[in-house]
């Protein structure tokens, strides 16, 4: 079907799917951005349509979300995250995407302290780390936020929780500025748990704050691939100078992630040390980085023209 091409009337389109009938992608269009008074006859209708098309509806209409612009699930999302079966709310939660409506907020805070399924409340921990990014920015309800916030402490500190929802909270609440997270990203660091060891990290890279360097550079000479990925990650989130050098050893990492996150840090850093060193690079990229090396060159040598007063030199770099 061409995309441009209408899709069918809501109601023709939930009567395809109670019958047990999937829907062509451009009917889609019928269930994106739901007036209220359509959200509830989907509502209504919600329970007659088996669970797996609920589960797949909900899957296919996140990653349309991602491939097409204009289309907007919001609503429908608000509608899985309520649905009986836990896959279905999973599907719901990749609906969701990045949005920070106050009402799926609400519904997903709610979700964390009594869903049934860890696997679920895990999902909701990942979920609302946007809701506290844009608490932390003032660009959402400051005490919706601060609600948030705290439901994610609680799962956090909770130790008969599941170690996934526990760590995925750490990593939720990793943008926010608040005097107690510090020491609970040092003990989650600490831990012996590869989960929360990991989360730690992804907390210091949200919280783009300098003292955690020392972690990532200790990271950054991990045997763990992944630790060794996600301390490249925090370097070029943090952005500090300091981390050139350190993280320029990744880029003869044996991983293409590691050295791939290398190269983007180095261009999130910036400065003329950073463009010294990935020039250097240019003649070693593997196979495929190419197009990710020139991104970052050309991000370093924006920041150092900024640092040297414009004076950075505008030579290509292929």
């Amino acid at each position: 079907m061409e995309d441009n091409q209408a899709p069918a009337p809501l109601g023709s389109v939930i009567s395809q799917l109670t019958s047990g009938q999937d829907i062509e992608d451009r009917d889609y269009g019928a269930l994106s951005d739901l007036t209220d008074a359509e959200a509830v006859e989907v509502r209504n209708a919600w329970p007659q349509i088996s669970p797996e098309l609920r589960e797949a509806v909900l899957s296919h209409a996140a990653d349309l979300a991602e491939e097409r612009v204009g289309l907007e699930f919001s609503s429908l999302a608000r509608i899985g995250l309520d649905d009986s079966e836990a896959n279905a709310r999973l599907s719901a939660l990749e609906a969701v995407g990045d949005s920070t409506d106050r009402g799926i907020g609400a519904r997903l805070c709610e979700m964390l302290d009594n869903d049934p399924d860890e696997r679920v409340r895990a999902g909701v921990a990942a979920a609302l780390r946007q809701f506290v990014m844009a608490h932390e920015f003032d660009q959402f309800h400051a005490g919706q936020g601060e609600a948030i916030v705290a439901a994610l402490r609680r799962r956090l500190e909770d130790a008969e929780e599941d170690v996934l929802v526990r760590a995925l909270s750490l990593e939720a609440l990793g943008p926010r500025s608040a005097g107690w997270l510090p020491t609970k990203i040092e003990l989650a660091y600490a831990s012996d748990v590869r989960d929360m060891r990991l989360a730690a990290l992804r907390a210091m890279a949200d919280s783009c704050d300098e003292r955690w360097l020392e972690y990532v550079y200790e990271q950054a000479e991990s045997d763990d691939q992944e630790f060794r990925y996600e301390a490249a990650v925090a370097a070029g989130a943090i952005g500090s100078a300091d981390a050139v050098e350190p993280i320029s050893h990744l880029l003869a990492d044996d991983d293409p992630s590691v050295v791939a996150a290398a190269i983007e840090a180095l261009g999130e850093i910036g400065g003329s040390a950073a463009l010294e060193e990935l020039r250097a690079f240019a003649p070693h990229v593997p196979e495929g980085l190419e197009a990710t090396l020139n991104e970052a060159t050309a991000m370093a040598r924006e920041i150092a023209a900024l640092e040297d007063g414009g004076d950075e030199d505008d030579e290509d770099d292929d």
